[in-house]
């Protein structure tokens, strides 16, 4: 079993700012990690992941989620509260054969990765972060 730890990640501002993402609950085998920011639990960034079986058991989902929501400060008549303006998610699946080698999980998990880095994939880039259409 893998023990439910601190996460940290980075974003992509022009000076990367580490985000740690603490455990916060494990519902149904899922792990569940948070990040609140400027001190709004409502509002704070979600990190899950979880593993799940097939009904024949020969085929192993591991689900992975991330979740951001972006909120802003609204002063009316001289009351500031905080508003949930939009999330933005990621969800993710890796599927896995139970006669998979440890060695092809590694594998695919890396090229994920891969695919990921910005200044590695400019096509992938151009489509998740521009939001530009494939040609």
């Amino acid at each position: 079993m893998a023990e439910l730890v601190n996460v940290i990640l980075k974003d992509a501002q022009n000076t990367p700012v580490n985000h740690t993402f603490t455990p916060y609950d494990k519902v149904g085998g899922v792990g569940i990690l948070t990040e609140v920011v400027d001190g709004v639990p409502e509002a704070a960034n979600t990190l899950s992941i979880g593993r799940s079986k097939s009904s024949s058991g020969n085929v192993t989902h591991v689900n992975i989620k991330l979740s951001v929501p972006e909120v802003v400060v609204e002063t009316i008549n001289g009351v500031s509260r905080s508003r949930l303006e939009r999330t933005a998610r990621f969800r993710g699946e890796f599927i896995f054969h139970k006669s998979s080698t440890l060695q092809e999980r590694r594998d695919l998990v890396a090229m994920v990765a891969s695919a990921l880095v910005e200044s590695n994939q400019a096509f992938i880039m151009d489509t998740l972060v521009s939001l530009n259409g494939v040609r």
